[in-house]
């Protein structure tokens, strides 16, 4: 009989959850209106402004974008963030910084600008010099894809707000 009760309350929970539109952190389908870009980058040498525009519908000229997209001053910063037994680093934390500014076509600014930041961690080994450089690109691209993601977040709100 409880059992009964608990698994009926749970099945009206999550139809009513579903119901009101309640969407998990992280899924696509609240922020999928197609914005069409133009991205401009001072320097581009993690790929940010590069997965953006990949992500993006993005414009050939400044009259077909909707939004303008200005990248500028990424910044990586590496810190220790453990040390193993013979006090060398085991592990770096990386966090990547972009400021962004946002206009719509006519240069009126839609968001002023603003860092965007995001982090991660990678494993260093003092003996295999070729695979923690590897490593520390591969997450230096993931974190420019994470930023990508999140500009492109802020331009789809600023996109459906218009």
């Amino acid at each position: 009989m409880r059992l009964t009760i608990i698994l009926s309350l749970a099945a009206v929970l999550t139809l009513g959850l579903n119901g009101c539109g309640y969407q998990l952190k992280g899924s696509d389908s609240a922020l999928n209106h197609s914005v069409n870009l133009v991205v401009n980058s001072e320097n581009d040498e993690y790929g940010v402004a590069e997965s953006l525009s990949a992500m993006a519908k993005h414009g050939a000229s400044i009259d077909a974008a909707e939004l303008v997209v200005d990248l500028s001053n990424t910044n990586v910063t590496r810190r220790a963030l453990s040390y193993d037994s013979s006090i060398a680093v085991a592990q770096y934390s990386v966090e990547m910084t972009i400021w962004v500014r946002v206009t719509d076509a006519q240069g009126k600014e839609l968001s002023a600008i603003q860092p965007i930041r995001t982090s991660g961690v990678y494993d260093f080994d003092r003996d295999n010099v070729l695979a923690r450089e590897h490593e520390q690109r591969i997450l230096e691209q993931e974190l420019a894809d994470k930023l990508a993601k999140q500009v492109l977040t802020l331009t789809q709100m600023l996109a459906s707000k218009q």
